[in-house]
């Protein structure tokens, strides 16, 4: 009985389900003294402190340590070993290359705290801010021995899991613990998994979608790990619809600024590299002025309109600025 529990333990331990864990493991007894106390200060830290890998080999060792031994048994048996990965270092920012990004500060600042603080963000700022273009920003530059995966919430967390995988060349797991841990195995290298519109996987009743059930279990779990780290995106209106879930994201939330003048700039001269300083000038004054500055870039790009002339640009203004009421 009490191997099969503990079995069970390791298994939630594994799918970084903390809770479920713990769960287990109250089901045991244990008379002696020491592993009371030691069983009471790793479900504090569970209940009031961020988890870390160190904190899940703790659990790990603890599990273990229960687990009666045989006649023949000598030696305890061996954890499953922990993804050796090479240590980031302010080196590895001093070569990175920005001049893609939307909003450069942002996206050296965000990888750098993810990189070398191991830290879990969650981004957060109005419809239209620039979110995912942020994340795909972020992916786009060449930090060394890492591996970016950009995903969008869907409707089922299993096709939400295979896309995960297939983007990173592993076969789909239970979990993403599981997937991300092969991933980094296989390649030798972090995984950064960026998300989009993580406060959409909920339907009109504010029910999740389809397996979606222990999702923020399993991306809380994922601060746990020396292998990767996690970006998700949401709303402003809705930032906070998640933290009130019974396993709350212990995530850095970083509130996604307005788009500075010259930022504005820089994008108008990728979109348009040769239009001159005059009507650029012109052009990126309207934009700032627009109460979604990005959406505006964003057409801009994707129409790629003829604005030779001030004319033509008020012109095109006037009918972008009319099909939005």
């Amino acid at each position: 009985m009490m191997n099969s529990l503990l079995q069970k333990a390791l298994e939630h331990l594994e799918n970084a389900d903390y809770a479920k864990y713990f769960e287990e493991l109250d089901k045991i007894e244990m008379p002696d003294l020491g592993n009371k106390n030691a069983y009471s200060a790793l479900k504090k830290t569970f209940i009031w402190q961020s988890a870390t890998w160190e904190y899940t080999e703790k659990l790990q060792v603890f599990a273990q340590s229960l687990i009666p031994k045989t006649p023949n048994q000598t030696a305890d048996q061996p954890l499953k070993p922990i993804v050796d990965l090479p240590t980031f270092s302010p080196a590895d920012f001093d070569n990175l290359a920005f001049s893609h990004a939307l909003r450069p500060s942002l996206c050296k600042n965000y990888l750098y705290q993810m990189a070398m603080q191991s830290q879990c963000l969650n981004i957060f700022g109005e419809k239209g801010s620039g979110k995912g273009r942020l994340l795909r920003d972020m992916a786009k530059t060449n930090l060394p021995h890492t591996l970016f995966v950009v995903e969008k919430v869907q409707k089922s967390f299993d096709l939400f899991l295979k896309s995960v995988a297939q983007s990173l060349g592993v076969k789909a797991g239970r979990s993403l613990h599981e997937i991300l841990e092969n991933a980094a195995e296989k390649q030798q290298k972090y995984v950064f998994l960026l998300i989009e519109g993580i406060d959409e996987l909920y339907d009109e009743t504010g029910k999740a979608y389809e397996g979606y059930a222990d999702f923020f279990v399993q991306l809380r779990g994922l601060t746990g790990t020396n292998f990767c780290r996690v970006a998700c995106t949401s709303v402003l209106a809705k930032g906070a619809h998640f933290e009130t879930v019974s396993s709350p994201l212990t995530y850095t939330r970083q509130h996604l600024r307005e788009l500075l003048y010259n930022e504005i700039d820089a994008e108008i001269s990728r979109i348009f590299p040769f239009m001159p300083e005059n009507l650029r000038n012109t052009l990126a004054d309207q934009c700032a002025s627009e109460p979604q500055a990005y959406e505006l870039l964003e057409t801009l790009s994707f129409e790629q309109p003829d604005l030779s002339d001030k004319n033509q640009i008020f012109s095109y203004l006037k009918t972008y600025r009319k099909g939005r009421k």
